[in-house]
């Protein structure tokens, strides 16, 4: 299963960073990634359905949040994978971008994507 972690990084060509720059990235793509989710579930949900979505992410329960999103949008998990699969490959084309923008950058820092 792909999931936001240092296997991620390393598969996107960044698993050079060390642990904050990495936190740092995780934390920001994982914010980038739920933007992108929401914004794909929200184009099947209906006023009411949103505004019961988002009472539910108030009151921070994963567990009733995940149940819900089951019931009412069974093909959440497929939207979270193509999504996920979306920013992998953005991700991997601008880390090539920057390396190949840096021609003296060293080896061991250059991304690999064995």
């Amino acid at each position: 299963m792909l999931e936001l972690d240092q296997r991620f990084l390393r598969d996107v060509g960044l698993g050079y960073l060390a642990p904050g720059p990495a936190s740092l990235v995780l934390g920001y793509l994982g914010t980038v990634l739920e933007a992108r989710v929401a914004r794909r579930l929200a184009v099947g949900l209906s006023g009411d359905e949103l505004s019961e979505f988002e009472a539910i992410g108030r009151r921070g329960d994963d567990t009733e949040a995940l149940t819900w999103l089951h019931e009412v949008r069974p093909d959440y998990r497929e939207i979270v994978w193509v999504e996920l699969l979306r920013l992998r490959r953005e991700v991997r084309i601008q880390v090539s971008l920057l390396d190949r923008s840096i021609p003296g950058l060293p080896h061991a820092f250059r991304p690999s994507f064995n």
